[in-house]
This record gives C-alpha cells, structure tokens and sequence, in this order.
C-alpha cells in the first residue's frame, strides 16, 4: 500500500486593527462559527485545519492589533509564508493603518516571497467607508492580493484560505517544502518579485 503524502505545513498570519474581524475570520474557517463578541486576542491564537484541495496544512496565526502587543508580533510572524492584512470596510481608519503601518510592518518581517492577502472584512454592514475599487487599487499597486469577507455569514472566508494557499504553492516550489514544512534557507536565497492579484 502507497503511504499517504503528508501535506505541506504552511503557516499564515492574520494582523490589523483590534476589532477589524481577525479572530472571527479565524473562527469561521476553522470551525465555522461566528461569536458577535469576542474577547480581544490577547498576544496570539494558534489554530490548524487541513485542506484537501489543496493538500495543506495551514497554521493560522491570529495576532493582536493593540499597540500593547506589537513589541511581541515579529515573532510571531517570522517564517510565515502569507500574510493576511485585514481591515473593516466600516472603518477608514483600520483601513489607512493597513496602509501606514500594517503592510510595511509584514514586508520588514517577512521571507522575501511571502504571499500577501489584503481582506476587507465586515462585508455584510451597509455603513461601508472603503470602497472595494479603492482597496482593489491599493493591493494592485503594491503586489497583493485582494478579497473582501464577511466573517458573519461565511461569505469568501474558506475562498480566502485556499486561494491563499494556492498562492503560496505558486510562489514557493514544492522542492522547499521538506517534511510537511518550510525550508527557510531556500526560502532566503530568494528575492525575485511577484506580480498578482486576485479579487472575488
């Protein structure tokens, strides 16, 4: 009997804003529930959930947005090989802090290929204060992908995880990928930039 293929491991980071939907997106995708309220992450929440398409591990990172905690974030975004920048649509300003701190913080911390995913969650308000072309522009401009979510009903949540696990497929060979995980060596030796975009 053929053993089975253990899937590649890949770990992903959620980061933004307190109160953008990261621990809900999270929670959504892992078990696929939803909570209005959630006590604010405190540090770090870890969760793991295996796809089968793609055959992949994902090992989610769900960060905390608060000033207190950003001491502690290089750590726990190191050798992450996608990073999901989450911002409200109701809120302009979890949106322009994507733009002024969260994407350079994730680029200054990063493997030189990692996948990035700008996520507008909260879909589902009607008080939108970022348009989706806006965000679209932005992600286009700076080499990310773009997708919008709403973590209360479900909407592109598990679309998200997977396109972002194909993305990372695409980026990263299957020859640096070594018994189920990343072989951050190789992963180094590489700096070439990528050009992509995906909008649902």
């Amino acid at each position: 009997m053929t053993a089975a293929i253990k899937p590649r491991t890949m770990k992903m980071a959620l980061v933004g804003d307190i109160n953008v939907g990261k621990t809900s997106l999270a929670r959504m995708f892992i078990d696929g529930t939803f909570q209005a309220r959630y006590q604010a992450s405190v540090g770090l929440h870890f969760h793991t959930k295996t796809l089968r398409d793609p055959s992949v591990t994902i090992q989610l990172w769900d960060t905390a947005g608060t000033e207190r905690y950003r001491s502690l974030l290089p750590h726990y975004t190191r050798d992450a090989v996608c990073a999901v920048l989450v911002y409200d649509i109701s809120s302009r300003d979890s949106f322009d802090n994507v733009r002024s701190y969260w994407l350079d913080f994730v680029e200054s911390h990063a493997i030189p290929n990692m996948v990035k995913f700008l996520v507008g969650n909260k879909a589902d308000v009607d008080t939108r204060e970022v348009s989706d072309y806006e965000a679209q522009m932005f992600a286009t401009n700076h080499d990310t992908f773009f997708m919008e979510t709403s973590a209360k009903f479900g909407t592109n949540v598990d679309n998200l995880f997977t396109e972002a696990a194909k993305a990372v497929i695409k980026a990263i060979p299957e020859t640096q990928f070594e018994n189920g995980g990343i072989r951050l060596e190789d992963l180094h030796r590489k700096h070439d930039r990528r050009c992509c975009l995906a909008h649902a």
